[in-house]
């Protein structure tokens, strides 16, 4: 008997392995499985560019294990690939431009510090019921997605100290800019 590979399964897993979901102390499996689980919709213009970054992932993961042209994930980018997918950006930004190897990815950590911005961290799979489980995570989501956060981003994925403009009306490209401007990092 043949087991069949499955795909949708497989490139989570892949997901899961970029932000390093087990980490020495904790893990987020059941984080990311409903941030997975969540489409990320835009409501700002230029916001499904993100989108487009985060579905960027199926067609390297395809790529990656070498499956048939013909073989699609489908459905709309979730909530985790958009982070993901942001995530490398910011990777990009910040890097060292003499660092000729590309050897530094940053990825995992630019992607947990914005799951700390969201208020998220706390959600690792031992404390996930104490905290209030899915009600809490899925409020939390659904404040990023509805822009929700406070005026400076503060709720959202980059919270400001000073801001003029407000980050509920900003495009996350320039939010995110603004935010590592602010740091210094880029």
């Amino acid at each position: 008997m043949t087991q069949e590979f499955d795909v949708a399964q497989g490139y989570f897993e892949y997901l899961c392995e970029i932000i390093h979901v087990d980490q020495i102390d904790r893990s987020y499996w059941i984080l990311a499985h409903d941030l997975h689980a969540r489409p990320f919709y835009a409501l700002i213009p230029h916001d499904e560019n993100r989108a487009s970054d985060g579905l960027e992932l199926r067609e390297e993961y395809l790529r990656e294990i070498r499956y048939p042209k013909y073989v699609d994930i489908e459905g709309e980018c979730s909530v985790l690939e958009m982070l993901i997918g942001l995530a490398r950006r910011m990777d990009f930004e910040t890097s060292d431009p003499y660092d000729f190897d590309n050897t530094t990815d940053r990825t995992a950590y630019w992607f947990w510090e914005m799951i700390d911005n969201l208020g998220l961290l706390a959600f690792d799979d031992d404390s996930y019921v104490d905290y209030g489980g899915m009600t809490r995570v899925n409020w939390e989501i659904d404040r990023l997605l509805k822009r929700a956060y406070k005026k400076n981003g503060d709720g959202g994925l980059f919270p400001l100290m000073q801001t003029s403009q407000d980050q509920r009306n900003t495009e996350l490209w320039y939010q995110m800019n603004a935010y590592l401007t602010e740091r210094e990092l880029a």
